[in-house]
């Protein structure tokens, strides 16, 4: 019996096995939806970031150094914690789920960058 993972005798099928591995790894409603929420709030974030620091740059007639700017650093910290929760959002729910949601969500939010 494969159930607590160990090694499998000659005698078990490759279909029970891959049956207990399988079970072992299934995520529950709530940890998909909590995935599903944080991969759509973190790719929000990226693509608020992306925004603000092109607006940095656009307005950045001075010369200053970008990093002098305080805006920009906020830009920055927003992708910090967006790039978090899409790495919990992989830890959570199936990369099958949370991949798309990304391409969606960023595509969505880059193709309307005139909102800011």
């Amino acid at each position: 019996n494969c159930e607590s993972l160990r090694v499998c005798t000659a005698s078990t099928s490759p279909q029970a096995m891959n049956m207990s591995f399988a079970r072992s790894f299934q995520a529950s409603e709530s940890q998909i939806l909590a995935g599903s929420l944080l991969a759509i709030f973190g790719n929000v974030l990226i693509s608020v970031s992306f925004q603000i620091q092109r607006l940095v740059h656009r307005d950045n007639e001075g010369g200053a150094h970008y990093t002098k700017i305080p805006k920009w650093w906020i830009g920055l910290i927003c992708m910090g914690s967006g790039e978090i929760g899409n790495f919990l959002a992989y830890g959570l729910a199936p990369a099958s789920m949370v991949s798309p949601l990304g391409a969606i969500t960023g595509k969505f939010l880059s193709c309307n960058y005139k909102l800011f």
